[in-house]
């Protein structure tokens, strides 16, 4: 399947030409709200926004295995580091070892909460997007999500996917809606300043192990860099 997928993804390299993302941020008070979420669009970066939130020492994630919940407390990089690296293991298949976190309300005032949907309105909401809409479709192309989640890929497939998105491209936003602050997920994992701004808005130290994190994930877009904002 994985050479497959390769094979498609190199006879399609010539129907898209990619562009670069912008950044658009927007800040709102962030009081009487409670704990901070995650909140974004499949192929947008979440479980690395979530990882990289968590390696600032200052947010617990629960997890339910076999029914059993398990908490990784704040700062406990070696848990936290394990659990990455599993996930985004470089000889491995996107999803393959793709981890949700557990988002009952634990009355933990550190808890990250992780949403792909629906979330509480009380919570500080991150949204992480992209932009450029032949970026995102390339991304979840080769990640096979979203759209692509659980799909048998064949050009015939790509190509019908990419006319719808093309029927909707003028108003294509991969932005979720109410969210508290906004950033270009391909422009944050490629700019310091982008990264630093996040962390200051949350109030959040910037951490080496955050940047350990973003270094190994763009390692493991070499071959969407080639083609798209990544």
């Amino acid at each position: 399947m994985a050479m497959r997928l390769i094979r498609v993804w190199k006879i399609v390299g010539w129907y898209f030409h990619g562009k670069n993302g912008t950044n658009k941020s927007t800040s709102v008070t962030t009081m009487n709200k409670k704990n901070v979420a995650v909140k974004y669009n499949g192929g947008c970066g979440g479980h690395l926004l979530y990882y990289f939130l968590l390696a600032s020492g200052k947010y617990s994630a629960y997890y339910k295995e076999g029914g059993i919940v398990k908490k990784i407390k704040e700062n406990d990089c070696k848990k936290i580091k394990q659990q990455f690296y599993l996930q985004f293991n470089k000889n491995k298949e996107w999803l393959k070892y793709e981890t949700w976190p557990d988002n009952t309300d634990y009355k933990d005032s550190s808890q990250l909460f992780f949403f792909c949907g629906k979330s509480r309105p009380d919570y500080i909401k991150i949204c992480p997007y992209i932009k450029d809409y032949k970026t995102w479709f390339r991304t979840v192309l080769y990640k096979k999500t979203n759209i692509f989640r659980n799909e048998n890929i064949t050009l015939s497939l790509v190509k019908k996917k990419y006319k719808a998105l093309l029927d909707e491209k003028d108003i294509f936003d991969t932005r979720r809606k109410n969210c508290d602050y906004y950033f270009e997920i391909t422009k944050f994992v490629n700019n310091l300043t982008e990264r630093k701004k996040l962390c200051d808005f949350l109030s959040i130290p910037h951490t080496i192990l955050m940047e350990e994190f973003i270094s190994h994930y763009n390692d493991l877009h070499k071959e969407l860099k080639r083609r798209t904002s990544w």
